[in-house]
C-alpha cells in the first residue's frame, strides 16, 4: 500500500511464504533481486524461519521451475564469525559464526538462508538455472532509514548520541545507491553461481571518521558522546542478570555487545575485480542525502533535497 505508482513497473504483492503467491510473482521474471524479510519484532525463531530461511529456499526452488535466469540474494555481513589472526579483515572466504543463535533470531536466519541457499547450489551441481549470486552488504542506509550512529547506539537523542566503544570501532556501511549498483553489477557480470561478494563502501571507516563527517554535514549539530566499553559492559552485565533472574538463563547481552564491537573490516576486492563495482556516492554525499530527508536531525547547512524513497517489492 505504500508503493509509488512507477512507470514501466508493474507491483505485484505476495506472501513469500505461500508458494502459489511465488509462483504468480515468478512468472515470466528473468532476474529475482531477493531482498525480502524479516527484520524486527515481534516475532518468534519460526516466524523468523518460516519468511527467512524456508521462503528463501522455496523461491530458489521455484525460479528453477519458472525458467528464472538470476537469482541475486541480499544477504548480510553478520554471518561471519570473528577470525583470530585475520588482523580483523575478512574476505568471502571467513566462515560462519558458530554463536550466530546467541545475537538472535534475525541473525541465526539470515545465516541460515545464506548456508541453505549456497548448499542448494551445491546441489544443482553448478548446472542449470537460475545463476544465484549472494551479496553481503554492510549496514545500509539512505533516505528513508535511520542516520546511521555507530555500530551500537544507546538510547540518547538523534544531536546527542551516545555511542558505546571507542572512535576506533569499525564500521561497515553502503549507501542504498551503491548498493542497487552491485545489485546490477552481479545481474550484468559472468560470474558463476554461488559467487559471493562483500559490498561495504570504505572497509577501513570507523566510528571517529563517520562523526567527523556527520558533524561537517550537519553543521556541527550531532555531536557524539562515546562511552568506553568496559562502562557498558557493565550496563550489559546488569541485562545479562536480570534475564537469569527472570527467565532462569544468563542472557547474552555481553556477548552481543564484543560482537558488535569486534575489529572486524571487510574486503570488496572480489566485487571490485569480479563485478567491476565501486562505491558510486561518497560518505558525505551519502550522510548528506539521508540527513536532508531525516526527521530525526535537521541538516542546517546546504544539502540538495533527494526524492522521497520508494518502499514496497518490485516485480523485474
Amino acid at each position: 500500500s505504500r508503493a509509488e505508482a512507477m512507470p514501466g513497473v508493474q507491483w505485484v504483492q505476495c506472501d513469500l511464504t505461500r508458494e502459489d503467491d511465488l509462483r504468480r510473482a515468478l512468472s515470466d521474471v528473468e532476474t529475482v533481486f531477493h531482498c525480502a524479510g524479516m527484520v524486527g519484532p515481534p516475532g518468534s525463531l519460526e516466524d523468523y524461519e518460516r519468511a527467512n530461511v524456508k521462503a528463501t529456499l522455496s523461491l530458489a526452488q521455484l525460479a528453477v521451475a519458472a525458467g528464472v535466469k538470476n537469482l541475486i540474494y541480499v544477504s548480510s555481513l553478520s554471518v561471519y564469525g570473528s577470525v583470530p589472526g585475520s588482523n580483523g579483515y575478512l574476505d568471502e572466504s571467513a566462515p560462519y559464526d558458530p554463536r550466530a543463535k546467541e545475537r538472535g533470531v534475525y541473525t541465526q536466519t539470515k545465516l541460515e538462508a545464506d548456508k541453505a541457499l549456497l548448499e542448494f547450489v551445491t546441489r544443482q551441481n553448478g548446472h542449470g538455472t537460475p545463476r544465484i549470486i549472494v551479496l553481503r552488504p554492510g549496514s545500509i542506509y539512505g533516505p528513508g532509514a535511520s542516520i546511521p550512529m555507530g555500530r551500537f547506539k544507546l538510547p540518547s537523542s538523534a544531536r546527542w548520541p551516545i555511542i558505546a566503544g571507542s572512535r576506533r570501532v569499525p564500521v561497515p556501511l553502503t549507501y542504498i545507491d551503491n548498493m542497487i549498483d552491485a545489485l546490477l553489477a552481479a545481474v550484468r557480470s559472468n560470474v558463476p553461481t554461488g559467487s559471493i561478494y562483500n559490498v561495504v563502501d570504505l572497509a577501513d571507516l570507523d566510528q571517529g571518521q563517520l562523526f567527523r563527517v556527520l558533524r561537517e554535514v550537519s553543521a556541527g549539530s550531532i555531536r557524539p558522546v562515546f562511552l568506553p566499553y568496559s562502562f557498558v559492559w557493565l550496563m550489559m552485565l546488569g541485562v545479562d542478570v536480570v534475564s537469569l533472574v527472570r527467565h532462569g538463563k544468563l542472557g547474552t547481552a555481553r556477548f552481543r555487545l564484543k560482537r558488535t564491537l569486534a575489529d572486524m573490516r571487510f574486503t570488496c576486492t572480489a566485487a571490485r575485480k569480479e563485478l567491476g563495482w565501486e562505491p558510486r556516492i561518497s560518505l558525505t554525499d551519502g550522510l548528506t542525502r539521508t540527513l536532508s530527508a531525516s526527521t530525526e536531525t535537521p541538516l542546517l547547512h546546504g544539502a540538495s533535497q533527494p526524492q522521497a524513497p520508494v518502499r514496497g517489492s518490485v516485480r523485474c
